[in-house]
């Protein structure tokens, strides 16, 4: 049984640290893991490969706050941050650990629920430990991305609008 499964993780390594062919992604995002016969609940986390998403901000300026996971805010909360988003029994570690993000700035704006709000384009340039997953089948553009928030803090592209 440790040979199988020693074997399995060989093969897993092996696959995983080969280059990545997304040029039959649309867009080069990478689809949903269903969508390629991965079984639900399964993610298909790639490295960024030049991809812009857009991230939602609550103010006009971006902040090193902004680009946090909610597992990030609970370790740097400040007395007067809003506080964060408190992981729930059952939710998903991934799923805690990255921002959202999403294909188009009209998706972000769809989703957001307060207002005002400021759409930031992001550039997740190659080489940059940013990866990327296409989640929430519900939410049309949607990814979960992970990456350093400084580092996606300084590969804004323009102002926010």
């Amino acid at each position: 049984m440790r040979t199988r499964l020693r074997q399995l993780w060989e093969l897993v390594v092996a696959r995983a640290t080969r280059p990545i062919d997304t040029s039959w992604w649309p867009y080069g995002f990478p689809p949903l893991a269903q969508d390629i016969g991965l079984p639900p609940g399964a993610l298909l986390i790639v490295p960024a490969c030049g991809q812009v998403l857009y991230r939602l901000l609550s103010k006009p300026e971006p902040r090193l706050r902004d680009f946090m996971s909610n597992h990030e805010r609970t370790l740097t909360t400040r007395q007067g941050d809003q506080p964060p988003v408190p992981r729930l029994q059952g939710d998903p570690f991934d799923d805690w650990c990255s921002v959202s993000m999403y294909a188009r700035p009209e998706q972000a704006v769809a989703i957001a629920q307060r207002w005002p709000t400021f759409v930031q384009a992001v550039h997740l340039a190659a080489g940059n430990g940013f990866s990327l997953a296409r989640t929430e089948a519900d939410i049309e553009g949607h990814y979960d991305v992970w990456g350093d928030p400084q580092a996606l803090l300084d590969h804004r592209r323009g102002e926010p609008r």
